[in-house]
């Protein structure tokens, strides 16, 4: 599918908060910084897919699930749910079922990912943010981001 051309100021989505009026974020910066990290910072290649287990709900949830896979051409992984129920496996069996390469895990996810324990599967690319969203990285999961070895 061809891409459709957009002046830069051009608006993407509205974001809502807590004021009257939404925030606009406009096209052309967004996209650019989006197809910048995907790059550079999460080192995902167009054909690999991508998963991030952030709230959809929250800028760097629809950031980083949607647009910016999509934009550096990956496949990524839409999930809703809680990926340790009904077993703490489940995120991992997502991982391996769809092949994932690069995974992302926002400070809320961190809980999640450390609950389900160890063996993160081997074709599992980790990148390693110092904070998100204004939280703490979660040490004790770092090795989700870090490229530690795995348990």
């Amino acid at each position: 599918m061809d891409g459709v051309e957009r002046a830069v100021v051009h608006p993407l989505y509205l974001r809502h908060h807590r004021q009257a009026e939404g925030v606009q974020r406009d096209t052309g910066g967004y996209a650019v910084a989006l197809a910048a990290s995907m790059k550079h910072i999460f080192c995902g290649n167009a054909g690999e897919t991508y998963f991030s287990t952030s709230d959809i709900g929250w800028v760097v949830g629809h950031s980083y699930i949607i647009y910016g896979p999509l934009i550096a051409g990956m496949a990524t992984i839409l999930f809703e749910g809680t990926p340790i129920r009904p077993d703490r496996r489940r995120l991992w069996s997502i991982v391996e079922k769809y092949k994932v390469s690069v995974m992302f895990s926002a400070a809320d996810g961190d809980p999640r990912a450390e609950e389900a324990g160890s063996g993160v599967p081997e074709q599992v690319r980790p990148v390693e943010p110092a904070a998100c969203c204004s939280l703490p990285a979660n040490r004790s999961t770092s090795r989700l981001r870090a490229g530690s070895p795995r348990d």
